[in-house]
């Protein structure tokens, strides 16, 4: 998503998009909000919740899997670091416009705010004034504070309207290893599987004129 979508409202505030990484929530959490290593202890120290049926594969392989650079993270890993560091997490899907809530009524007293364009995770900050410099964006809300749900809504209504998402199951994709092309995520990770080719991009329509 273009890192110039941006929001005004009419009190002069703005809400934008500040990036994340392309092995997406994890390291761009980390290196705006959290570390990467806070997963870690979570997983070993609550293993009933942290099971090998929710991480969908054995603990052990799950941390080995998880503090690879190469790894990408998803929900498990919002709702890890939503507990570890007691800020509820919003995802705004840009896509089907859906919405999930990681640490809902758990008593937390900060909030962020996620839009998912189908690929990337990009982090929702608000800018207090037109001439406001990034250091003074905020990236964290108090929980009793609706109005920035509704103001962070707002992006995500704009951004799905301006169709600032991919659709993983109809996109071109293409192995940058093998320069093999694939439509949607499903037949790009099965490629992957079987031949470990971990590096794609995404083709654009103007890339197959």
């Amino acid at each position: 998503m273009p890192m110039n979508f941006k929001v005004t409202f009419a009190n002069g505030t703005s809400m934008k998009l500040m990036g994340l990484p392309d092995d997406i929530t994890l390291d761009g959490l980390r290196a705006h909000l959290f570390e990467k290593t806070s997963i870690l202890p979570q997983e070993q120290h609550d293993p009933e919740k942290y099971s090998e049926v929710f991480l969908g594969r054995p603990v052990y392989e799950y941390c080995a899997w998880i503090m690879d650079d190469k790894s990408w993270g998803g929900e498990i890993e919002l709702s890890i670091l939503s507990t570890y560091y007691k800020v509820e997490m919003v995802v705004f899907d840009v896509t089907s416009m859906s919405r999930l809530c990681y640490g809902e009524d758990q008593g937390f007293t900060q909030r962020l705010f996620l839009l998912y364009d189908g690929i990337h995770y990009d982090l929702v900050v608000e800018a207090p004034s037109a001439t406001a410099s990034e250091s003074q964006d905020v990236t964290l809300f108090a929980i009793n504070d609706f109005s920035k749900v509704e103001r962070a809504s707002e992006v995500a209504v704009e951004a799905h309207q301006k169709h600032e998402f991919t659709d993983v199951s109809r996109f071109s994709i293409m192995c940058l290893v093998c320069r093999s092309t694939f439509v949607g995520q499903k037949e790009a990770l099965s490629h992957s599987e079987a031949t470990g080719h971990q590096q794609f991009g995404e083709v654009k329509p103007s890339s197959t004129r």
